[in-house]
């Protein structure tokens, strides 16, 4: 869950954790992140909360929660004691500010990421409706206590919903596959320019950016100047990451200094060389070959051939 606004990053699960008893609800990040596996605190929980976990910078916490939101038994370690396996009962919300800490793979069936939308009305104090809901949660608990499961099978009894936030979200993560090493503008500017209609240029920046469309998402929010301007400091930082990917972005002085193509393979090249006009044919007209590329007629059965002709061939 995305939040823009970090006072109600926690009210979500606050409020849900109302509805259960004092073990019902367990805060998720140091088990996640606990290097030595312990995670005795999530034994029995129906609820675990994740606030300040960046699981792109923490592989292992990411590989772990993938694990214990699908996996029916769990391993249980304790400081201390021996680890066993019992029954799953974890659900999991993560609260964040940044998408990009949510690394979700192209084709997960896990995660579901949405936005929050913005609420533009009167602050409410968090405690008025947290009480509110404390009054109601025996009533409200019967409704979802009443609901026959007999049909549902495995750990997801809800469907993974596919929302335009979790549509970002991978393409952001095939993205920085693409390009490793570039992050926030500076990747969106590559991934434009490597999906652009080739060969374009020369041109400006404000050209460029033009070009690309709506590459860095503020078409709605700024003018074509100034992201003209954001685009044109990272033009030489991703220069070298579109090379390695078959595009080359050529920089150079002047009012237009932008060009984009397609590089040509190593072979084209050669083969542009080869039949690269000479100067003699540009008088006669008629093609001819350049005598480099022309090789000696020689009768290797005729005894009469001097020896020094092998050592030219």
């Amino acid at each position: 869950m995305v939040v823009g606004q970090p006072e109600a990053k926690s009210t979500l699960h606050e409020a849900i954790a109302v509805l259960f008893d004092e073990n019902g609800f367990e805060y998720g990040d140091a088990a996640l992140k606990n290097g030595a596996g312990f995670n005795g605190e999530l034994h029995g929980r129906a609820l675990c909360a994740v606030e300040e976990t960046n699981l792109a910078n923490y592989k292992e916490a990411y590989i772990r929660i993938k694990f214990w939101v699908t996996s029916p038994r769990m391993q249980i370690t304790y400081k201390g004691k021996t680890s066993f396996t019992t029954d799953n009962y974890t659900h999991w919300i993560l609260s964040t500010q940044s998408i990009r800490s949510i690394p979700i793979e192209p084709g997960d069936t896990r995660i579901v990421l949405w936005e929050m939308t913005p609420y533009e009305g009167v602050d409410i104090p968090k405690d008025k409706p947290l009480t509110e809901l404390q009054k109601e949660a025996p009533f409200f608990m019967r409704q979802p206590c009443g609901l026959d499961l007999s049909g549902v099978c495995g750990r997801h009894t809800l469907p993974v919903l596919m929302t335009k936030e979790k549509a970002h979200a991978m393409k952001a993560v095939e993205a920085e596959k693409q390009f490793p090493g570039l992050e926030g503008d500076a990747l969106k500017a590559a991934e434009a320019i490597f999906k652009v209609d080739k060969p374009r240029g020369p041109g400006s920046a404000t050209e460029l950016c033009e070009a690309l469309g709506n590459w860095d998402g503020e078409a709605n929010r700024k003018d074509i100047k100034r992201r003209a301007n954001t685009l044109g400091r990272y033009l030489k930082k991703v220069q070298s990451f579109l090379g390695k990917q078959g595009v080359t972005l050529k920089i150079k002085r002047g009012r237009q200094p932008y060009t984009v193509y397609e590089t040509p393979a190593d072979n084209e090249q050669d083969t542009a060389d080869a039949v690269r006009p000479t100067c003699s044919d540009l008088e006669t007209g008629q093609p001819t070959a350049s005598p480099a590329t022309v090789a000696p007629m020689v009768d290797l059965a005729d005894p009469s051939t001097p020896l020094d002709t092998f050592s030219e061939m």
